[in-house]
């Protein structure tokens, strides 16, 4: 994943690179922490990777909504919930 620090507004080449060489067949441990991601970008990594991850069985969110307003939070939850309610 990406170095930690970083700020994922939107989605853009800086946050996809992050995820070329992902093979989700063989993901089983996901973690984001260390960086902070936006609306945006959580919807995108719930869509394009989580939802891929057939066989994810932990995942690490914390510490990323650094710098974020709280009213953006729930969106984002969501769509990384959503994305791994099956897992």
């Amino acid at each position: 994943m990406a170095k930690q620090g970083q700020f994922f507004d939107e989605v853009n080449d800086d946050l996809t690179s992050q995820f070329g060489d992902l093979n989700h067949q063989f993901v089983v441990s996901f973690e984001l922490s260390g960086n902070s991601f936006g609306i945006d970008a959580c919807q995108w990594i719930a869509e394009n990777v989580l939802v891929n991850c057939v066989h994810l069985k932990k995942v690490n969110f914390s510490d990323i909504f650094t710098t974020r307003a709280r009213d953006k939070l729930p969106a984002s939850l969501k769509f990384l919930i959503d994305a791994i309610m099956d897992k």
